[in-house]
Formats: structure tokens, C-alpha cells, sequence
């Protein structure tokens, strides 16, 4: 492999890593301990459940989206065979 391909795999690692660590730290401080909506309202807990878990979704996506890029450049470059 070629320098520049191992800088950008190694750049592709950290920022899989970085967006990792980041969500763990935003679903467990930040997301997850303050309340959305009042518990007494009659969907409050659901609404806030469903809020809470598309910001999981989206920072899941994130990290695929990364992944995938990845992929893409180790096993479909042009030029290596």
C-alpha cells in the first residue's frame, strides 16, 4: 500500500473513533439525563424515548456513512489488482 492510503486509512480510523466516542459521550451526558417533555403528559415519556433515540440513529448513520467510505476505498480502488 501506498503512504497516502495508509494516511487516510489511518485519518478514516480517528474520525470513526472521535464520531464514536463523541456519541457515546452526547447519549450518556448530554441526550439522555434531561427530560423533553413533563413524565405527566399522557406520550410525554414516549415522545421524548423517540426523540432521544433518532439522535442515536443519526449519529449511528453518521458512523456507517464513514465506515462505508472506508470500505469503499480499501477494496474498490482503481489502479491495485
Amino acid at each position: 500500500m501506498s503512504q497516502r492510503t495508509v494516511m487516510l486509512q489511518f485519518a478514516i480510523f480517528l474520525v470513526q473513533w472521535i464520531l464514536m466516542l463523541s456519541g457515546f459521550y452526547l447519549l450518556a451526558g448530554v441526550i439522555a439525563p434531561p427530560r423533553l417533555f413533563e413524565p405527566t403528559l399522557e406520550f410525554g415519556r414516549y415522545l421524548e424515548a423517540g426523540l432521544k433515540a433518532l439522535a442515536a440513529l443519526f449519529m449511528s448513520m453518521m458512523w456507517l456513512l464513514v465506515w462505508d467510505k472506508q470500505v469503499r476505498i480499501l477494496f474498490f480502488r482503481k489502479g491495485d489488482a
